[in-house]
This record gives C-alpha cells, structure tokens and sequence, in this order.
C-alpha cells in the first residue's frame, strides 16, 4: 500500500530539500513501516516537500527520505558499530548540495568504497615506513664514512681532460664503486686457488661466473657493503669534485649551445627570409608569365589549357636529372578547378602552391616549359584563326561544291607564287617543290626536304658567303654583281655575320641591301633566269603541267646552291637561344641601321588574328592521302605547311588572294569533277546495301552464304525470267565443284555480275537487291539471336583494333564470345576452347614439316594445352583440317578412334572403369568436338580453333548447325583480327630497323618515336536500328542495320617504340596512350593523322617531324616522329639520309600490308628463306640493299673514271672502294694484300664489279668470313665524310656496302645464336603431359 509521508527537514524547511535522503536502516516509526537494515523497501513512497508539492521523484522509483541528521542504526541516531572518518563526515554534512549527493545503493558498493579507504590508508603508511628507512640508510652511510679512512689512490682518477669528464663521473658514480671491489675479491680468490702462475685454465673456477655473482648479490640498490672500503670512499669524493668540474663544464657548453642555438634561428630567420624574397620572385615571375597566354583584352586564360600545360610537365620530369626532380608528386596538385578561366590572381595562386616545394633549378625548368607552352598556345591560336579563312578560301576554290579541288593545281600554284616573290619574301616559304610541302615519291633522290625547310633562311648570298672564311661563293654572280655585293656587304659589321646559324640573318642583310643599294633582285643561282611576271601568272591559271620549263630551271639553280652551301654542317644549326617569355633569337645583334629597318618593318607589317584554339575534334574516319585531290582539313594543312613557321600577316594574305585568283576551273573540269564524285557516292552506297543484304541473309555470323540457296532464290527474280542469267552468272565465279559457300566478296561479285548480264546493267541493282531483302524471313528468335553473335563478332574486331598490337586481348575477346554464346543460345554447354598456330617444324623435322602449336586456351585448360606441340605423327584430326580446309566435327567424341587427349586422366589407360562409382562426368570423353581452319585473305591456312563439351556433365552436348555457323564466324573473325594485329607487329618491327638506320646515319636528330593509330574505346558507339538513306521509299524499310556496329568518333596513339640520343631502341611492353584532349601542344601528332600527310611543328622548344605511314586505302596507321632538338633543319647529307629511310619505310609497310591482303611475299635474300621472323627482320635491309642494287647499276665507266683518276686518293675513298672489293675477293683483302695499294684496286673498278654488286647475296654463307674485315674498314669511315669529298660513286659504294655490313652481321648472329625448341618434343604417337583435347 502506497504511503504519503511529508519529510521534515531537522535544519529547517529548506527549499528543494524535502523529500530527497537516504532510506532507513532501523525501523522508524515515524517515517514508515519498518524493514530490514540494508534493504530496498518492498513498496514505493510518495513524499513531498513542506508545501504539499509532491517531490520529483515520486512515482518514479524513489525511495522514503531520511532527515540527514538522525544517523543510521537506531532512532535516536545513536550508531551500532564505528565508521570511518570519511564515512562519518557524509552524516554530518548540512549544505543542502551534500545532502542531495546519490545514496549507495546496494551493500557491494558500500563495501568496495570501505575496502578502497582501507587499502589507500595502509599504502600511505607504507610509504611514510619505506621514506623513514631510506633517511635512515643515508645516516648510517654518513656515520659510517666517518669512521672509513680515504684512500688516495682514488686521486688518479682526477685529470684534466674535459673530453671524457662526463664519463668518468657516471662510471665513478653507478659502476666502479662495485666492480673494483668485485675485482678485488676475484684477485684475492685466485691467489687463493693459486692460479695465477698457472697456464692451463682451470676447468673448476670460471672468473666470469665468479665476478658475475659478485656483482650480482652485492647490488648497490640492496647492499652498502662498498661503503666500508676506503677506497671507494675516495671514489665517492673524486665522485663530488669531478661533478663540480662536470657543472662548470657544463655553463660552458651550455653557452656553446646557446651560441650554436642562436646561430641556428639566425640562419633559420636568413633562410626564411630567403625564402620570403624567393616566394615573392617566383610569384612576380608567375605574374609576368600570365601575359605570355593573353590572347586577347579580357587577360583570362582557359583551365584547362593550364592544367594540361602542367599535366604534359611530367614528360620533362622523366628526362630531368634524378637529382633535380626526386620527390615531385604533381597529381597531387593537379586537381581540377571550377572555373573555366582564370585571372591574374588566381593563375598565381594556382601555380604558387604547385612550386612552393620546388628547388630553383626544377622551378626554372617549369618556367621554361610553360613559356614554351604559352609559345605553342599562342602558335595554335593564330593558326586557329587562319584555318577559318582557309576554310573559306577553299569554299571559294570549290567550285563544284563538292568537297575536293585538284592537288596538283593548288601545287601548281604553289610553285608559280613561290618563283615570283623576291629574295627577302621568299624566306618565309618552304620550298613547293621539295619535302614536306610534296610527298617523298614526289621529290627527286637528290632533293632535301628538313635541310631546306627554311630553304631561303638557311642560304645567304654570294656577298654575305663570302664574308665567311673559308666558304665558297654559292653563286657564280657576275663581276658586277660581286661588287653590288660586296658594296653592300661593307655597310653591315662584319664580326656580326660571322655565324650563318641564325634564322634572322639572312633577313637583316637583306633588309640592309635593300636599304642602302635598292637591288632586290636575288641570285641567279636560286631562281635561274627572272623571268616575266605575266608569264608567271600565266602559268600559275593553267596549273602544274605547263610550268615544267621554269620549273626544271629553277631546281637546277636550287639544287646548285644548295650542294655548296649545305656542305658546311654548320649551317645545320641555327643559333636560337630562346627567352622564356617569347621564344625569340637573342644571340645574333646587327648594325643599328639594320635594327631600325627591322623595328619599321614590324611596326608596318599587319597583326595575324588570333582565335582561343580548342582540341580539333576527329572525324567519323580520317581523311585519306590522295595525290590528285585535297579535302579541306587537308588543303588547310597544306598551306600551313607552304607558309612556313611565322609568316607575316601581309604574306599570308598575300598568297591567300593569289590562290583564290590562280584556282580557276573550267566547265568540262568541273563538270567531270562532280561527275566522278557522283559515282564514288553511288558506289559507296552500294557497298553498304550490298554488306547490309550479306548480313541479313547471314544471320549467325559465320562469313559465308550457301551458294546454292542464293542461286535458288535468285532464279526466282522477275518470276524465273532470269533464270538463265543467273545461271550464267554462277558458272563465271569459278567455283570448285565441292566448294559452296560464297564469302562476302565473292557475294559482291556474283551480285554485280548478275546486274551486268541483265537487261538494263546497273538499274537492275536496286531491283534484285529489294528482291533478295523481302525473300529471307527470319523468326524473332533467329533475329535476337543473330544481332547478339554479330554484336560479339564486332567485339573480337574491335578487341584487335584497340590491343595495342598484342593479341592477348583478342584470345579473351573470342573466348567471352564463346561463352556468352553457349550460354544464351547453346542450352547451357559447358564448353572448352583453344587456338593453335601452324609453324615450321624446327624442333623435330623427322615428324614431319610443320607442327601445330597451341598458343592460347580457356582458362580450365590452360595448363593442360598453352605451348605445346603438336606433330603430324600423333593422333589427331586437326591436321585433316588443315590439309582440306575444312571443318571437321565429331558429335561423339567416344565413338571416334583418332583423337588425341592432351588431358592424361583420359588416356587409354585411365578411360576404362572398374566401376560405376567411378564414373565422373568431367574425366570422360563424352561430348562434341570440331576444329575449324583458320585462314588469311589468301585462304591460306595459318592454324586452327578447336571446340569441345568434354567438361560438360550432360550426357547429350552436341553441336548443331546454327552453332557451328557461328564457331565459324568467330573463327574468321578472328582470322581477321590476327591479320590486323600482325601487320601492326610487322609494322613495328621494320620500323625498328629504319629508326637504328636514322640514328646511324644522322647524328643530330635527338629522339624518335614510333606511334600507331588506334580508335578510341571510349568513342565507341551503339548505333541499333540505323536506316541508310535511299531514294526508292520500299527499301528504306529494308534497309536497315540489324545489329549493334560500331562508329569511330575519335582516335588515340599509343607509343610503343622510342629511341633516345645515343640511339637506344625502347620497345614498351605497355604502350602509353595519347589523347587528343590531354596533348593540345603535341596536335601535330593527331594533324598528321587526321589528314594523313607529313606536319613539321615545334613541341616544347624542339623542332618535330611527323611522318605518316598509310595503308593501301591511303589512311594513315602508324606514324614516326622525328625529334631534332633545337635545331631548325638537319645538315643536307643527313637530311637527305632521312628522307631516304623514311621512304623506304612506308615502301617496306606497303609490301607487309600488300602481303597481308593476299599479295606474294617478295623473297630475294637467302636469309628470308629461313623463317618468316628473320625475313621481317631484314626487311627493311632488304629493301635498302635493292634500292641500292638500283643505283649503283646506273652509274656507268665514266662516272666510276672519277675514282680511276686519283693517284693519291684521300684515305676515306680507299677504305670504301678496298671495303666493297673484300666481299668479293676475300683471299686479297687480307693485311699485306694486293687490296691494300690503291692502284691495285682501281684495277678492279669495271663493268663487272656492277654486275657483281647487283648480284651479290650478303647473307649466303660463303660471304660471312668478310664480315670482320668489312667492319674493320668502314669502321674507319666516320660519317658525313664522304659527302664532304662530293664523289657520287663513292657515296653510292658507301651505302652499299655499309648495307651489306648490316646483313652481313644479322646473318652471322643468326647462324651463332640458333633457337632453341620451345617445348619438348613427345615421342611418336604419343600425347604430352598435360592438355584437354586435341585442338
């Protein structure tokens, strides 16, 4: 029963306090029922304060208050038994904040709070015990010293090296007191034992053990037994007085670190405030910098051109010093902004926390690099708006509106506009008749291109030539116009021209000729005859052909200057050190007369427009090379190219009007234009219906159509009508009598055979192709089921296209497109795949000519089948595959006698079992099995594919006919994807030998790289349900793309080989890639690709080369960039060696790529008859050594009578001319030989060392013993040497026979480091180690 009781406190009613106290322990009368001491009251009381209120504890498990001055016990508050001090004072606390603490709740509470005060009370006694002891021991230790005598042998120990003083009183102090005494008590035990004349130790008594006791029971910390000897009382006194040495060593040295404390934070405040001054320098710098990326009045710079700036400075760093660029993490700076531009203050910002960290010299290399950078902005930007207007003049070119004009006219006019400009104008141009503006094929053998890039800055005239000691005029001028020269020349300080390096020269003794002589007619040597201006002109509306004359003159002047003045290799180099900022010449003064024409000139010559240039996006598909036309992307690159490095604004608008007033059509031209692009559009459409009709009527993909269906189908045509024709048409494709299938071409061909032989020809092509739409019906399955195999068939493609010329992603690719395909529409088959490739058998040639080799499996069976061989002795199928070329499936592979089993568990020996228990699904040989050829574009075969359902658990996985169609497609497709990634390796590798053969023969270019063209897997589009344009309305319906393709928006470069400046190959296993959008100061790389033609560009202060390499359709595929550092052009020889390479590369990837595409391979050395590998590898050689075969043929008695007619030739001519004879008579070039005298040689230099030197095999065995002498010669010959000496048929033997030098020792390594077998080889019949099936 709940009892009210109102609690009164015994101090008075004080506010808050009623109500609240600690229960009663006794019972009480007067506050409520009685209880037991200690317990929790059975019910709860309700209480309240003196004014009736109830309390907050009321009804809330609260329990009956008691006033805080009765104790417990008893009523009257007399306690039972004594408390604790602390436990008392709680009874007699009366502050209201006391009395309402918690009360203990339960008796173990109370209890551990008594045990606690206990515990705490004897640790204080304790302590207090242990403290009076210690002060005792001090006492008596004093006491007892007292008594003790010092010794003062002690004193020993007090010297006056302040070096050792701190360790001589912590060993006085903690160690030798004990030790010493310890030692004592040894000594006196071994005169005890009477060991000390003893020589042999004594096995009963060990000192160590016996000083370790010691030492051990008489511790200091428990004993003060040392304390009674006198000597260690004098340790104790030495102790106390070294101590006070130690103080007062210790102020000194406390000073001394004070000092050195105080020269620390003047340094670190010098530091700081160098620190300061340099923050604030680079910040200015920073400052200063912003200007260089203005392009117009509003003084912003875009985001992201910064950070990709930025981005591209890693490139630098990977070729900085170790030292000068360790520990820079720019991805952790390099965080995308929100702002699209920035303005002065936030550029600062931004780069001021990215070099706070830097060194001085890594912060002057980003300097440079940014200025470089803002030099190719500013470049980008002004080409940006110049292609605009190029673009709008090629609009005004384009007459028939057709999108392409006439190349050879635009070059036509090119050359008319380059020949009427005078001398000071022309050094703006590059030659239109020389490389790069025209192709190599274009250009003679004895043309430059990179050499004459500058062609007129690189030339000076006869005056300023001859002004060089020890030059040669370049031109044979007149007396006359020697003296105009020479007067001119005497007006400009001569120890100012004594470089030929500079781009500006030539342009400042221009200016001066003009200026003080008025004569601005050029050399005759570089134009030939002036000729009129009207007949320039003329020529110029006519086109190429009619300039021919004027041409052929103007070349063979050029051709004369440009022999005598490229043969100083210093005018390879043009003087260009650059500032940061602007990237101008600072190392070339002139007169100040010269200096103010050129101020005037500037300040008169117009300001070229500029444009924000933005990341030129990539076409559906990169524009081919043609030699007759010109799109627009190409024409505007064109005259880019034409217009040199940095024209005048005047200049560009110069050659702009001549263009557009020089490109004149006529009617019929115009007329046959629009008429040749109207068929190429019709035929592209065709091509699409035709492969839209292929795959309609091949729905799972396997590559091939029933020839016999297709002929049923098409005699139905216009109602059997046509039947005969059609018949006609089958027997012209020349098809075996077993062979029935039609591949795409060959559908193509038989379609367009059918039309020809109609009545009507072409106009029956929309007919019969609506005819053979509407007469295949496929169901809804068959239609779902075709568009996913075909949509995996693209992918196995697309894996080859983006690989980066390794076939690993392909194998994946094939195998998820199996998979897939089992899953979904083959029932769940559990199916096993592999690949095997054909080769020469090498390893064991008695087990027949080739062997299979299986270089990729899936996953179960990897381990069973990768790199092992298969011989044509083993049991097996596959070879019938190969020989028929056909497939060949097993439904049953149990009930076949021939198939090998790679996995050893289904041997012969393992396949019988004892007993049903023992059956395991995945161990037996139940299951399908098909191997299918894989073929190249010759249908030659080059492997095999094998499929199986071994591991399958089913008992009935067989393989049915729309699954083998599609094993089929995957195995072409395939076959497909392995051409294209082996043309890339080829490719690759041909371009290995022509980067080494580069960097031989020209030492000054820097670096190489060699990219490929690869489509951009992001870019990658589904485009379902895609209706190609027609204009007959009944087969828009038809024709349609019924399955997911594929639509290349972009593309990307992968550099997988690179080369530094000593000529070192790097191949990377892990190509990099290269986006458009991350490299806006390397877009000559994506220009070159874009329009497949060779762009010269400068990239980070380095003068670039980018050389296209084009397939037979004329895209470009891969391309080699040629890096010459600061030079603007190469030396003549070296550039024409250049030159020379790079077209007999794209000669090399034309045949590999010909090959491919089902062309004979070219076979001439005897070293390409070994394997296919060394034939790639000698390719390029090869080529070289035919080219040259070639030349040499051409030279006739007289121009060998040249080296006939020396009678004490240079040593150079001798080596060369000894060097080729040693290859053919090996027995006389030995020391002391007939070989060794000059004249001896010239004996041999007739008709028959030509027909020998285009019949000769440097890799047959009997040439190899010359390699040692060869190379002993030519080692000699420095290069560029015999340029120098200006004889052709020494130059052309050189070539020659440092060509064969090359093959000589490919050969002889080859024949020294034989291959070894790559597997082991089985004995006959007999299966390998491992392995699932037979593939």
């Amino acid at each position: 029963m709940m009892a009210n009781v109102q609690a009164v406190s015994p101090i008075g009613q004080l506010p808050g306090s009623g109500g609240i106290g600690r229960r009663s322990s006794a019972p009480r009368s007067q506050y409520g029922s009685p209880t037991h001491y200690g317990s929790r009251p059975n019910s709860r009381v309700s209480f309240s304060d003196g004014s009736g209120k109830p309390h907050s504890r009321q009804n809330s498990g609260g329990r009956l208050p008691r006033p805080p001055s009765q104790p417990r016990g008893s009523p009257d508050g007399s306690s039972g038994r004594e408390r604790p001090p602390s436990v008392r004072s709680l009874h007699e606390k009366v502050e209201m904040s006391e009395f309402l603490s918690p009360a203990v709740k339960t008796a173990v509470r109370r209890w551990k709070r008594f045990h606690e005060e206990k515990v705490r009370e004897r640790f204080k006694e304790r302590r207090q015990s242990k403290k009076l002891y210690v002060q005792t021991v001090k006492i008596e230790k004093k006491k007892l010293a007292r008594k003790i005598p010092i010794d003062v042998l002690a004193l020993e120990w007090m010297n006056d090296n302040k070096v050792t003083v701190d360790a001589r009183a912590y060993l006085l102090e903690k160690l030798l007191p004990t030790l010493i005494l310890g030692v004592e008590k040894l000594l006196m035990e071994v005169d005890k034992r009477n060991l000390a004349e003893e020589m042999e130790v004594n096995p009963n008594f060990n000192p160590i053990n016996y000083l370790a006791q010691y030492l051990m029971r008489n511790n200091p910390k428990y004993s003060n037994f040392p304390e009674a000897s006198p000597y260690i009382r004098g340790l104790r006194e030495v102790t106390d007085e070294i101590k006070n040495h130690v103080f007062s060593f210790e102020d000194n040295r406390l000073a001394k670190v004070k000092a050195e404390a105080r020269k620390k934070r003047e340094e670190q405040v010098r530091q700081e405030t160098l620190r300061t001054k340099e923050r604030l320098a680079r910040s200015g710098r920073i400052r200063e910098h912003f200007t260089d990326w203005i392009l117009d009045e509003e003084n912003e710079v875009e985001t992201h051109i910064i950070h990709t700036a930025l981005k591209n400075f890693k490139e630098v760093l990977d070729q900085l010093p170790p030292d000068i660029g360790k520990g820079v993490n720019l991805d952790a700076y390099l965080k995308p902004l929100n702002k699209e531009k920035l303005e002065v203050p936030e550029f600062v910002e931004y780069l001021r926390n990215l070099v706070t960290e830097m060194t001085p010299e890594l912060f002057a290399e980003l300097m440079t690099h940014m200025s470089q950078c803002a030099t190719s902005y500013r470049r980008a930007a002004i080409l940006e708006a110049r292609k605009e207007i190029l673009m709008e003049l090629f609009k005004a070119c384009d007459h028939a509106s057709i999108g392409i004009i006439d190349r050879h006219r635009v070059l036509g006019l090119f050359k008319a506009f380059y020949d009427k400009q005078a001398w000071v104008n022309k050094r703006h141009f590059r030659n239109p008749r020389r490389w790069p503006v025209v192709e190599l094929d274009e250009v003679g053998d004895d043309e430059s291109s990179i050499a004459e890039e500058s062609n007129v800055s690189s030339r000076m005239s006869g005056s300023v030539a001859d002004s060089r000691p020890g030059t040669a005029d370049l031109s044979p001028s007149t007396p006359t116009e020697q003296a105009k020269d020479e007067g001119t020349v005497e007006e400009v300080d001569q120890t100012k021209l004594k470089s030929d390096e500079s781009v500006d020269q030539p342009e400042e003794t221009a200016v001066a000729s003009k200026e003080s002589s008025e004569v601005q007619q050029p050399p005759t040597t570089e134009e030939g005859e002036e000729k009129p201006q009207d007949t320039t002109a003329a020529d110029g509306e006519d086109g190429a052909g009619q300039e021919l004359p004027e041409e052929k003159k103007s070349e063979e002047a050029t051709d004369a200057v440009d022999k005598e003045a490229d043969e100083d290799e210093e005018g390879a180099k043009e003087s260009h050190p650059q500032t940061a900022a602007t990237g101008r010449t600072t190392a070339v003064s002139f007169d100040e007369e010269a200096i103010a024409t050129k101020d005037k000139e500037k300040k008169l010559s117009l300001k070229s427009p500029v444009k924000t240039p933005t990341s030129r996006s990539g076409s559906v598909a990169a524009s081919a090379f043609d030699q007759n036309t010109l799109n627009t992307s190409q024409f505007v690159a064109l005259i880019e190219v034409f217009l040199g490095d940095d024209p005048p604004e005047e200049v560009v608008q110069a050659v702009i009007k001549f263009i557009q007033e020089g490109y004149v059509e006529t009617e019929e031209e115009k007329f046959s234009r629009l008429q040749k692009a109207r068929r190429e559009e019709q035929l592209a459409k065709r091509k699409v219906m035709m492969d839209q009709l292929f795959d309609k009527w091949d729905n799972d993909g396997s590559g091939f159509l029933d020839l016999d269906e297709l002929h049923s189908v098409m005699s139905k045509f216009k109602e059997n009508m046509e039947k005969k024709i059609v018949a006609k048409a089958k027997q012209m494709l020349d098809k075996e009598d077993n062979d029935h299938r039609l591949s795409k071409t060959e559908f193509k061909r038989y379609l367009e055979v059918v039309c020809s032989l109609l009545p009507g020809g072409e106009d029956n092509f929309d007919p019969l192709v609506e005819f053979l739409m509407t007469s295949v019906e496929r169901s809804y399955e068959e239609r779902i089921r075709g568009q996913a195999r075909k949509k995996w068939l693209a992918q196995i493609q697309q894996a080859a296209e983006t690989s980066g010329a390794s076939m690993d992603p392909v194998y994946k690719s094939v195998f998820n497109s199996l998979y897939k395909d089992s899953e979904q529409h083959g029932r769940g088959k559990r199916i096993s795949g592999n690949i095997a490739m054909l080769e020469r058998n090498d390893t064991a040639p008695g087990r027949g000519p080739t062997c299979l080799r299986y270089v990729a499996s899936t996953p179960d069976d990897a381990h069973f089948m990768v790199n092992k061989i298969m011989y044509r002795d083993m049991k097996g199928i596959s070879f019938t595959s190969v020989d028929s070329g056909k497939p060949i499936h097993v439904p049953r592979v149990q009930n076949h006698g021939n198939i090998m089993f790679w996995n050893p568990e289904r041997q012969e020996e393992f396949y019988f079992k004892k007993s049903i228990d023992d059956y395991d699904p995945t161990k037996d040989r139940q299951g399908s099995f098909i191997v299918i050829p894989l073929k190249d574009h010759r249908k030659r075969v080059f492997g095999t594919m094998g499929i199986d359902t071994l591991n399958d658990p089913q008992e009935k996985s067989i393989f049915i006919t729309h699954e083998i169609s599609f094993f089929q497609g995957v195995a072409k497709a395939f076959s497909s994807a392995f051409q294209y990634v082996d043309i890339r390796r080829k490719t690759l590798r041909i371009a290995e030998s022509a980067v080494s053969w580069i960097h031989r023969r020209s030492p000054h270019v820097q670096e190489i790289s060699v990219y490929i063209v690869e489509p951009d897997d992001k870019e990658f589009s589904s485009l379902q349900g895609r209706t190609t344009r027609t204009r007959n309305k009944k087969m828009a319906k038809y024709i349609e793309e019924d399955v997911e393709t594929v639509k290349l928006e972009d593309f990307i470069l992968r550099r997988m080989l690179t080369t530094d400046k000593a000529g070192n190959i790097e191949t990377h296993d892990h190509p990099t890639k290269l986006e458009r959008k991350e490299n806006l100061f390397r877009d000559y790389l994506f220009r070159c690709v874009d329009n497949s033609e060779t762009i010269t560009a400068d990239a980070y202060g380095h003068r670039h080369t980018a050389f296209p390499l084009r397939d037979s359709e004329g895209h470009c595929v891969a391309l080699v960039d040629i890096s010459i550092g600061d030079l603007k052009h190469l030396p003549s020889h070296e550039n024409k060696e250049v030159q020379r390479m790079l077209k007999l590369l794209q000669y090399a990837h034309k045949e590999v790529s010909l090959e491919t595409e089902g062309k004979e391979q070219k076979v001439v050395l005897e070293a390409e008859k070994n394997s296919e590998e060394s034939r790639i590898d000698i390719m390029f050689d090869r080529i070289m050594l035919t080219d040259l075969r070639e030349t040499v043929g051409k030279l006739n008695l007289r121009a060998f009578a040249e080296l006939k007619s020396y009678k004490d030739p240079p040593k150079v001519i001798h080596d060369i001319l000894a060097s080729v004879l040693s290859l053919f008579y090996q027995d006389k070039s030995e020391v002391g030989g007939e070989l060794e005298e000059y004249n001896n040689c010239k004996q041999y230099v007739n008709q028959d060392l030509i027909k020998k030197i285009e019949e000769f095999d440097p890799t047959a065995l009997e040439a190899i013993g010359a390699v040692n002498r060869v190379a002993a010669r030519l080692k000699e010959v420095p290069h560029g040497a015999v340029a120098k000496h200006g004889s052709l048929p020494a130059q052309h033997l050189y070539n020659w026979a440092f060509v064969c030098l090359s093959l000589l020792e490919h050969t002889s390594k080859m024949k020294m480091n034989q291959k070894q077998p790559l597997a082991d080889t089985p004995p006959p019949g007999s299966a390998m180690s491992g392995g699932i099936t037979e593939q």
